[in-house]
């Protein structure tokens, strides 16, 4: 039988999510039936679980920010280079960068350039998919032409991306094949127009984020704004964790706020039943989105990483469902807007007002719609099989 080597890199908690649907999808495709498939890289538990020979957990190296990424530079560069020499020796025949552009945009052109080098390589030329187009629309826009030079195919799961890059780079192969989200939850009982009037005891659902150093400047925040909250409004307050260290890291700063429940991993259960979230801006705002789920976003990170975003950053909002309306559905309060006061405030006008909790639904259908449908992963995959056997 012959074998087909897939080489997949994801670096962080959403990443390993959709490398583990990606997975699972190209072994469900009729067409590799008579391949034995073999998948290496870095990713984390989930990818491992189905199947991924891993050389590293990458989502245990997750970091955001200039400054945090210097930080972590040489551990960072240690594994970049490892793994370099690990599709060397491993010589897949397609190599696949999952979200994670800080470290893979230089991954993909450092291995290019190695490659290159190989004297006397007239057998092995693996094909090169970005999959989750890099946000090259808010920031760095330039980097396009990196994609255009060193992609056979790019993997696009908003909806406005693809005319992006055909304006800007037309040689580049881009498919749009909407948002994996669909693939992960149920959400056909959702319903966006229903103008309920607030509980007696709303649930309020704190969500500071995956990434270590996230959840280590967010937890104090969310605590002090739901103790304020908790002032003015009885609430459910639910905290959606992804680390069992972080559940240990709430409990020292939460300990005391009434009617909480620390949650592992239970992030669509506690949607389900959620009035409100308070969420650090991340890939959770289209969860909240497409649940329903009025939200306030928050950021707070590293002075060095603020200033530098705030030059960069083209795009008027943060969060993604903002992005995509156009408009501010969600309240967003960044860096030193991003206080208790502030955030508890926004949180009682939404729950004390069903109109306002209710224009912010409508618009929530908006962005699920815009998103496309379930099967989201098996197009990626199928893009990625004509890709490689067509």
């Amino acid at each position: 039988m012959q074998q087909l080597k897939f080489f997949l890199i994801a670096g962080e908690t959403s990443g390993d999510i959709l490398g583990a649907k990606l997975i699972e999808s190209f072994k469900q495709h009729p067409s590799l039936e008579q391949y034995n498939l073999k998948f290496a890289g870095a990713g984390g538990k989930l990818m491992r679980e189905k199947g991924l020979l891993e050389f590293f957990d990458m989502t245990e190296h997750a970091v955001v920010g200039a400054w945090e990424v210097l930080k972590h530079y040489s551990e960072l560069k240690k594994i970049f280079n490892a793994l370099i020499q690990h599709v060397i020796e491993e010589k897949p025949d397609v190599i696949i960068l999952i979200d994670f552009p800080g470290f893979n945009l230089r991954f993909l052109k450092a291995i290019r350039k190695q490659i290159s080098k190989i004297k006397n390589n007239t057998v092995w030329k693996p094909k090169f998919v970005y999959y989750v187009s890099p946000q090259l629309w808010a920031w760095h826009e330039s980097r396009f032409k990196l994609l255009e030079k060193h992609l056979d195919l790019l993997i696009c799961i908003f909806p406005f991306e693809k005319s992006w890059y055909s304006l800007r780079a037309p040689k580049l192969k881009v498919e749009f094949v909407g948002h994996p989200i669909f693939d992960r939850y149920d959400l056909n009982s959702i319903c966006y127009e229903e103008n309920l009037e607030r509980d007696n005891q709303p649930t309020v659902l704190l969500l500071p984020g995956s990434r270590d150093k996230e959840v280590q400047n967010h937890i104090p925040l969310l605590a002090e704004t739901a103790k304020l909250l908790a002032r003015q409004l009885k609430c459910n307050f639910k905290v959606v964790l992804t680390k069992e260290q972080h559940i240990e890291q709430a409990k020292k700063f939460m300990a005391d706020i009434p009617n909480l429940t620390l949650l592992l991993n239970e992030i669509e259960i506690a949607l389900k039943n959620a009035c409100l979230a308070i969420a650090a801006s991340g890939t959770v705002t289209i969860e909240c989105a497409v649940f329903g789920v009025p939200t306030i976003v928050f950021y707070k990170t590293s002075l060095i990483t603020y200033l530098i975003g705030k030059k960069l950053i083209k795009v008027p909002y943060l969060s993604m469902p903002n992005i995509l309306i156009g408009d501010e559905v969600f309240p967003e309060f960044i860096q030193y807007n991003a206080t208790p006061e502030n955030l508890a405030q926004a949180a009682f006008k939404i729950l004390t007002d069903s109109q306002k909790s209710f224009k912010i639904k409508t618009q929530l259908k908006k962005v699920k719609n815009m998103l496309g449908e379930k099967g989201a992963s098996f197009r990626a995959a199928d893009s990625i099989v004509k890709l490689l056997i067509n």
